[in-house]
């Protein structure tokens, strides 16, 4: 009987012992290894990388360098007078007389230069280049050269020039000037000459000659000799003859040797004097002169220079 309850027994045991393995769960397949990048967005560590460390992020490539800086321009004015002026770019500045600079930048620049009367001398439009000075003259006075001998006196707006043999050579301003130009022997020469600004003017002059007045002085010498002659025989007839034995007769010879006497010496001094005034300080006639020049742009001498 024990043998046949064993039998029963064994199933009921063997059932007991399948079920819970056929009531759990089916095992899961293993699971797809991630690829590296989802395994570091979840923070998986990278070889030496601390746990829970952020990944670093890419190094940005470095910013290209910057463009090379062209070095400044150097703009140069030179001037001969005080109070004129210069307008850069529609900028005004004063000007000294001599050299003005400025460092500019690079670009094309509009001058203008104006006089201290604020009449534009010079406009242009220059290319100022990197580390270049660009220079800029403007000349308001004008030079003024005529040929002269010994003796010759010249007088300009009134004032006595120092005049030597040779080249006479002076500077003035633009505009109109009085011209007095006397040489000895001739005529004097008076006359008003227009002048530019740097431009050099050759004066020709035209004086006449005076006459020859040897003929002259030599009758007026005869009309004072004689005249001094007939005064002298005016006063002997009044002192060497008696007033009441001298008749009608002789005092009109007194008279008239007296009156043709004093006319004579009168005149021929008169006469003298002209001729002797004539030579040594003739008269001045006005005649305009010959001016002769070159000319440059703008009524002003513009010289233009690059220098490194």
């Amino acid at each position: 009987m024990k043998l046949r309850f064993a039998r029963l027994l064994l199933p009921v045991l063997a059932l007991t012992v399948a079920l819970p393995v056929f009531a759990a769960e089916p095992t899961p397949p293993p699971a797809t290894p991630k690829p590296p990048e989802k395994e570091r967005e979840k923070g998986a560590e990278k070889p030496g990388e601390l746990p829970g460390a952020k990944p670093a992020e890419p190094t940005p490539p470095p910013p290209p360098p910057p463009p090379p800086v062209a070095p400044p321009a150097t703009l140069k004015v030179t001037v001969d007078q005080p109070g004129m002026s210069a307008e850069i770019d529609g900028d005004a500045h004063p000007l000294k007389e001599g050299d003005n600079f400025w460092t500019r930048r690079p670009i094309p620049t509009r001058v203008v230069i104006k006089g201290a009367d604020g009449k534009v001398l010079l406009e242009d439009n220059v290319q100022l280049k990197p580390g270049e000075t660009y220079t800029l003259t403007v000349s308001t006075m004008s030079e003024i050269k005529l040929e002269v001998t010994e003796g010759t006196q010249i007088e300009i707006d009134g004032k006595m020039a120092d005049a030597k043999p040779g080249t006479f050579s002076t500077r003035l301003r633009a505009g109109s000037h009085t011209l007095l130009v006397k040489r000895p022997g001739y005529f004097g020469q008076k006359g008003t000459i227009a002048v530019d600004a740097g431009r050099s003017h050759t004066i020709g002059t035209s004086l006449e000659k005076v006459p020859d007045m040897s003929r002259t002085r030599t009758v007026a010498w005869a009309g004072i000799i004689g005249g001094s002659a007939m005064l002298m025989s005016a006063v002997v007839l009044e002192f060497a003859t008696d007033a009441n034995t001298r008749g009608p007769g002789g005092d009109a010879a007194r008279w008239i040797l007296g009156g043709g006497g004093s006319v004579a010496v009168i005149t021929g001094t008169l006469v003298l004097k002209g001729a002797m005034d004539a030579m040594d300080a003739p008269e001045v006639k006005e005649t305009p002169f010959t001016v002769g020049f070159a000319p440059t742009r703008g009524g002003a001498s513009a010289m233009v220079g690059l220098s490194f």
